[in-house]
């Protein structure tokens, strides 16, 4: 519907993301490998039979959606039904080619109430929004895009833009009719870091997140593409400052170019450097959104407590975030009103970022200036000569927006979990979501997963009671997935699902379930004996073990309480005098992971000291008469 369409096609257009080191994966060989658990946890391929899957939304009526790469959405039923409905296919709109394609896809949170289905993708149109811009002459509707030489994929790259859409669902056919939302604003010129993710937070509102569009192969700051503008593609095309469209400035004027993966800072100059009185608009470039759609005639509202509402600079008010490359993945963390993000990384690290308050500062994540490092963000070298970057820096950039170090990054070289099974060398994060379920052991409560494509690997970050996810207890959930891992959910019957998308570009969804029955402690006291006999204040030993099945020895956790005192120690083995008088059940138990209880009991008997001619401990008379 093109009043309901938000359309700027110029220097302001639109956005790019998706996986950057996925596109070598896709023409590349995975290695044949057993997909193996921590003990207890096995999967099930619950969907099945779907080309290029890459993302599973759950409804809160139970119907499950599934988006596909190339522009289609599929319904099911529920978790039982093995015949997926067709909701709607703008593959004619989408360009599916290496890592871009539709990426995102979100439920409305009062679904079927408010019908709505959202979906985020890279559109395959020019600069005035006349499309199908890239595609094969010889096979006009096939799904599968392509991009010529020239320009090149990687050389000039084909660009294209962003398109944010409403599928409104007709819930008796299932038929759903896409109602274009936002248009513009978005620019990617190479094939990856295209639009990415939707997810709604607790807040009810909308979330999208987008990459910065630029080159994954080289150094890249807008200098691409064809002196001539040969095959549409100008020097400089999503026209980023200082110069434009067809412009680049000449050596050694370099470093005040804005553009390539630059354009994730944008929001930095709010007007042209060479020109203060020329603003500067900002694009949507690297950056997350939140948006309010929960109008159901208008275009996406900016919510009335956005930090950006209200301020002088051009097109910035859905802005909560910036800084980042390529964040294909978000996740809310329930109760909490914070979004996470995997920013999938350049050479060396990968990215979990955390969103903590969305209505504070802008979060600035740093990209291209910084990357990765757990010690906070790591400068990157090849940018740090821009101008930009050493204004960040210096921390000379506009009040409100708040340079953030990644909340975790693991380098690309180096295990997640010291000798897991999970390869290393090309890494690509994406999933990002949080446990929600009472299906697993008690510890995974509230904790974080992540999934990495590469390495084809799902991990949990455990998190404490009222605590933040740990970054030093980490453990691999699944090792060796089929395929690339580019989705994982918590669905609602308590299990973490993932999405596999394999290199013959079909794909399956898989349930990962905790199937073992769990067996409690088992605890043994080994001293004192049971009904033993003691006199008042003698020292008393006592020892014990614990060991579970699923957690191994538990020995060193246990706690000793006795029926007349109350809590009398921990560990494996103590001494005490205080025992009052009396009998006492001593009990020594521990909790396992899944909290489930063990425990071992004793009678103990503490006396006054008796003597054999019938006279009390502490009689002196008596002590001293029996010495004689």
């Amino acid at each position: 519907m093109s009043e309901m369409t938000h359309s700027r096609y110029n220097r302001l257009s639109w956005i790019a993301l998706a996986i950057c080191g996925v596109t070598a994966l896709l023409v590349g060989t995975l290695a044949q490998a057993v997909t193996t658990f921590p003990p207890g946890f096995a999967q099930t391929a619950v969907f099945t039979g779907h080309t290029k899957p890459v993302s599973v939304r759950f409804a809160p009526n139970g119907q499950i959606f599934i988006g596909e790469q190339n522009g289609l959405v599929w319904a099911y039923d529920n978790l039982n039904d093995t015949t997926a409905t067709l909701v709607i296919d703008v593959s004619i709109h989408v360009h599916s080619f290496w890592d871009r394609g539709m990426l995102g896809l979100a439920v409305d949170p009062a679904y079927p109430a408010r019908p709505y289905l959202y979906i985020f993708y890279a559109h395959n149109v020019d600069e005035n929004g006349v499309g199908p811009r890239w595609f094969d002459p010889e096979d006009p509707l096939n799904p599968n895009d392509i991009c010529p030489t020239p320009p090149g994929a990687t050389t000039d790259g084909c660009v294209v833009y962003g398109r944010l859409s409403r599928v409104v669902v007709d819930t008796t056919t299932m038929a759903g009719v896409e109602e274009p939302m936002l248009d513009g604003n978005w620019c990617q010129q190479f094939p990856s870091h295209s639009t990415g993710d939707l997810v709604f937070g607790d807040d009810g509102m909308l979330y999208a997140s987008a990459g910065e569009g630029a080159s994954f192969y080289f150094r890249d700051f807008g200098q691409a593409g064809s002196p001539t503008g040969e095959a549409g593609v100008p020097i400089n095309p999503c026209g980023d400052p200082p110069d434009g469209v067809g412009q680049f400035p000449p050596a050694p004027n370099e470093a005040t170019a804005e553009g390539g993966a630059l354009r994730s800072q944008d929001l930095l100059t709010p007007a042209d450097r060479t020109d203060l009185t020329i603003p500067d608009p900002t694009s949507f470039d690297g950056t997350i959104l939140r948006l309010d759609v929960s109008d159901d005639n208008e275009l996406p509202k900016v919510p009335s407590d956005n930090p950006l509402l209200g301020g002088t600079v051009l097109d910035d008010d859905y802005i909560i975030a910036i800084g980042l490359r390529n964040p294909f993945r978000m996740g809310r963390r329930p109760g909490t009103g914070e979004i996470w993000v995997g920013d999938v990384g350049w050479n060396t690290w990968e990215e979990v970022n955390r969103i903590g308050d969305v209505l504070g500062d802008v979060e600035n994540f740093g990209w291209p200036c910084y990357e990765g490092d757990n010690n906070g963000s790591a400068i990157e070298y090849n940018y740090d000569q821009q101008t930009l970057c050493i204004d960040l820096y210096a921390d000379n950039i506009p009040q409100g927006i708040s340079t953030t170090a990644p909340y975790y990054a693991y380098h690309h070289d180096e295990q997640v979990v010291a000798g897991e099974a999970c390869i290393t060398g090309s890494s690509d994060v994406a999933g990002i979501t949080f446990y929600t379920g009472a299906n697993y052991p008690s510890n995974y409560a509230e904790a974080l997963a992540f999934a990495d494509a590469a390495r084809r690997c799902v991990w949990t970050m455990f998190t404490p009671p009222g605590g933040d996810p740990d970054k030093t207890d980490i453990l691999a959930l699944v090792s060796n997935a089929g395929g690339q891992v580019v989705d994982v959910q918590m669905a609602p019957d308590g299990n973490l699902y993932y999405v596999e998308y394999q290199l013959d570009n079909t794909g399956k969804v898989w349930r990962v379930e905790y199937t073992l029955a769990n067996d409690p402690p088992l605890v043994h006291i080994t001293r004192p004996l049971n009904a033993a006999r003691f006199p008042s204040g003698a020292s008393i030993d006592f020892a014990g073990s614990a060991s579970d099945t699923e957690d191994g020895d538990l020995t060193g956790s246990l706690t000793w309480t006795s029926s007349i005192d109350g809590s009398i120690g921990t560990g494996a083995s103590f001494s005490t005098t205080t025992l009052s008088l009396g009998t006492h059940t001593i009990s020594a138990q521990t909790t396992d992971s899944n909290s489930d209880v063990g425990a071992d009991s004793i009678v103990i008997h503490v006396e006054e000291e008796m003597f054999a001619d019938g006279f009390e401990s502490g009689d002196t008379s008596a002590w001293s008469a029996s010495q004689n």
